[in-house]
């Protein structure tokens, strides 16, 4: 593989190595010919074993590339040196896209919105598993408002033990809540951080300068405080799309209320997950589950939704019908197959296999459809 990068090999686009423990001098050599590859748009090196020997070899990587869109480095043993070699490589980007603009504007060439000159392409970055202090936090940020990465929107930090509060506090004063953040969606699951981490990032959710769509704070030891928190600052955020919340045993129904009460406010937040959490209240989860609806399809659709639920409740049971799927005429009630009820349309002549394959309209009546239920 090495060879073939250094060859400029066009079928080499993606280097992927997963779970193979590598000497460091190979893997700086692999991302040294990376840099100099205008094929590769992906890099995967999981958990080889990588430390902070490959900083030199990391920067020039980063500053030459000129394809790579996926840079994943998790679980390995990358600090302090190592972002300091990415602030580097982007930040001779930056100056070197600095110069290209002024050489421009010198002859008089009219440089468009969209011309992002020597920037970076680089869309996805993954740290997860690496133990990144504050201090190398603090660098991470600092490389990422360069301008240099006005491409990057997606930001994996999770499983990192040592970020901690202070991790996290630079992280949003420095990070999410600068204007040249690029940074869209955000992953820091596992990380442990607690109600107190969350302060911090709930501060930042609620300043205008935050553009998060997309927040993931799976296993972080969150209470109700915590999501009360969140809730708050969710009450004056209009770019949150997706919190994940998955796997924090110690929420519940109260922390779900708080989030009931912010999405009166909020009309642009559209999925949240709750799963293997304290929050049984059935009441609770309804309400939530009508006001994302309301903020995905509109108040129209949601009601109509909401009433044909209503109806099915009330309605009596039919008998079983011996009609086929109209989709593949193979499986059949009486067969023991389960088949699918479209809703807001209630159509129920396919059968669940069937409907899982449907996409956002009905095969019949070719209605937008809101939620599919076993009939």
């Amino acid at each position: 593989m090495l060879k073939a990068l250094r060859n400029h090999d066009p079928h080499v686009q993606q280097v992927v190595l997963d779970g193979k423990v590598l000497p460091w001098q190979y893997t700086a050599a692999l991302l040294r010919a990376v840099g100099d590859s205008p094929h590769v748009w992906r890099v995967q090196l999981r958990k080889v074993g990588a430390n902070d020997r490959i900083a030199d070899a990391l920067r020039e990587c980063v500053e030459k590339n000129t394809s790579l869109i996926d840079l994943d480095l998790s679980k390995n043993r990358l600090g302090y040196q190592s972002m300091h070699a990415l602030h580097q490589g982007w930040y001779a980007r930056a100056q070197r896209m600095q110069q290209q603009q002024r050489r421009r504007q010198q002859q008089t060439l009219v440089v468009e919105d969209n011309d992002t000159l020597d920037a970076c392409p680089l869309q996805r970055l993954n740290l997860e598993g690496n133990p990144l202090s504050a201090d190398a936090l603090h660098v991470l940020s600092c490389a990422l408002t360069t301008g240099a990465t006005p491409n990057l929107q997606i930001l994996k930090l999770g499983r990192n033990q040592r970020c901690g509060f202070e991790g996290m506090m630079v992280l949003c004063q420095e990070l999410l809540c600068s204007k040249n953040c690029p940074v869209t969606w955000l992953d820091v699951r596992g990380n442990n951080l607690g109600d107190a981490g969350i302060w911090p990032l709930a501060q930042a959710l609620s300043e205008s300068s935050c553009t998060l769509e997309y927040l993931s704070l799976q296993r972080n030891n969150i209470s109700n405080e915590g999501v009360a928190a969140i809730a708050q600052a969710m009450e004056h955020n209009t770019h949150l799309r997706t919190l994940d919340l998955q796997r924090n045993p110690e929420l519940d129904d109260d922390g779900a209320t708080a989030l009931v009460e912010a999405l009166w406010h909020n009309h642009t937040f559209t999925k949240l997950k709750i799963r293997n959490t304290r929050v049984n209240d059935m009441r609770v989860k309804n309400e939530l589950f009508d006001l994302l609806v309301m903020n995905t399809y509109g108040p129209t659709l949601a009601a109509s939704t909401k009433e044909s639920l209503q109806r099915l409740q009330m309605e009596p049971v039919t008998a079983e019908s011996t009609a086929p799927c109209v989709i593949c005429f193979e499986a059949n009630r009486t067969m023991g197959h389960t088949f699918g009820m479209l809703l807001p349309c209630r159509h129920d002549n396919a059968c669940w296999a069937c409907c899982q394959r449907l996409r956002a309209h009905c095969h019949m009546c070719r209605a937008l459809i809101v939620k599919i239920m076993a009939s």
